[in-house]
Order: structure tokens, then sequence, then C-alpha cells
């Protein structure tokens, strides 16, 4: 997934781990800002279940997981 404005683009790659009980974790990777030649790489591992999860947030842009609505 690729989102943002000019000089603020992100990159977005995720994956599914494994499952754990009754959540999945998935492991995402974000690329900010990928427009740019500063780009830098963050990745981590979330546990989803059935609530939203924050994966990544700053200034700029907020990358969330949610089940959907009912």
């Amino acid at each position: 997934m690729t989102c943002g404005f000019p000089g603020q683009v992100s990159e977005v790659e995720w994956s599914f781990v494994e499952r754990r009980g009754t959540n999945d974790i998935y492991r995402f990777t974000r690329r900010f800002p990928a427009d740019t030649a500063a780009v830098s790489t963050t990745s981590k591992n979330i546990e989803f279940s059935d609530g939203r999860v924050v994966v990544f947030e700053d200034k700029f842009q907020v990358v969330v997981v949610e089940p959907p609505k009912k």
C-alpha cells in the first residue's frame, strides 16, 4: 500500500506471521518518506484480534488495522 502527499509518502507492506491463540500476528514494514533520498525503514509485529490496533503513527500519518464494521 502506498499513501501520503509528496515528500511524506509511506510504502507499507504486511504479511501474516502466525496464529497465537485467538489472535493473528502480522508483520508490518513501513518505508517513509518513500519518495525522498532520506527514506528509512521500520518494521514491527502486531497482535490482532477484534479491536483497532495502531501500527504506525507520526505527525503525518496513522496506519491502523481494525475489524470490519458490523
